[in-house]
Order: C-alpha cells, then sequence, then structure tokens
C-alpha cells in the first residue's frame, strides 16, 4: 500500500488485517548527476524569458510521495513500481500556484504587495539591472547561500533558515563583540 502524503509504503497482512512494516522511500538529493529536475512548469522562449526543459541539478531534496503502485516478477524476484506524486499542493503560502518566471505575474504580485508594478516591470525590463541581479546571485550562491531566509550579520556570523527569537539575538550578540 502506497503512503502517498508519508512518501511511504506499507506491507500489510490481508489474513491477520495487521501493518507489517512501514518503509520510508527517503529523499532524492537533486544535486546529484542523473538526479537532475525540471524546475518550472512552463517552456517559455521571448525576447525577456527562455526556459526549454529547465533541467539542472538544484541544491534540493525532493521526496518521491508514491501515487499509484504496480508489481512484476522477473528472474525470480517481485519488483513494485509507483506513480510518483506530480501535481501542486494547494497550500497557502503560494500565491495561487502562479509562474514567477514571467515579468508581468511578478509586477502583478509586486503591485499587490505594495510596491509600484510599473517601477518593477520597467526594472525587469532593463538588461543592466538583470545583469545587476545574475552577478549578485551568483556571489551570494558563491557564498554557500542557497535559501531563503539566510541573515548574515557584521560580516562576521551567518544563519540559515528560520530562526528562534533567542538564536536571532545570540547571533547579533555574538558578531558585534
Amino acid at each position: 500500500v502506497t503512503l502517498q502524503e508519508a512518501n511511504a509504503v506499507a506491507k500489510i497482512d490481508l489474513m491477520s488485517q495487521q501493518i507489517v512494516s512501514v518503509t520510508s522511500l527517503g529523499l532524492k538529493d537533486h544535486s546529484l548527476p542523473g538526479n537532475e529536475l525540471d524546475t518550472t512548469d512552463r517552456d517559455i522562449t521571448s525576447p525577456r524569458t527562455s526556459i526549454a526543459g529547465n533541467y539542472r541539478n538544484a541544491p534540493v531534496f525532493g521526496m518521491y510521495m508514491p501515487d499509484a503502485i504496480a508489481s512484476y516478477a522477473s528472474g525470480g524476484k517481485t519488483y513494485y513500481i509507483t506513480a510518483n506524486e506530480g501535481d501542486s499542493r494547494n497550500l497557502t503560502d503560494f500565491v495561487d500556484g502562479e509562474f514567477i518566471g514571467d515579468f508581468d505575474t511578478l509586477a502583478k504580485i509586486a503591485g499587490d504587495n505594495g510596491l509600484d508594478a510599473a517601477v518593477v516591470r520597467a526594472m525587469l525590463a532593463d538588461p543592466a539591472m538583470l545583469q545587476q541581479i545574475a552577478a549578485q546571485d551568483a556571489g551570494v550562491r558563491q557564498q554557500g547561500i542557497t535559501g531563503v531566509p539566510f541573515f548574515v550579520f557584521n560580516q562576521k556570523l551567518a544563519l540559515s533558515g528560520a530562526q528562534p527569537s533567542d538564536a536571532m539575538v545570540d547571533a547579533m550578540s555574538q558578531a558585534t563583540a
């Protein structure tokens, strides 16, 4: 039996109606060769954006999320195959599942959140600004920063990810000592 949301499979004894075992499917390291993933749901080619089969390695781990399951036998062994979940999640932290690789979508989101959408659209249309953003992105990646939030205190101490307030206060104290 697949336990999709638990990223696991279960073995059930139908005669005793008991769960015999639950096996985690683990994580897939997408930073390894052969584990590339397409980080977009759209292939776009335009003067501003070109994404076609954006398969690449990324410093993330993915879950298999088994959906359907089937089995077959070969060479005296039984093999199980699953179709992994591929649809989006309806999470409130995402903005309507919109594609943020599109500049108009980014400008609209910016406008909806108090920024001037026309200014954002103009910045995204400016090749010099895009080069500056790419250079900043490359710079932070060279420092090992691959996610948000990421905090750097006084160029001395860094914290990655959401942190409790006491950890933030401690980091600020250490960085200013």
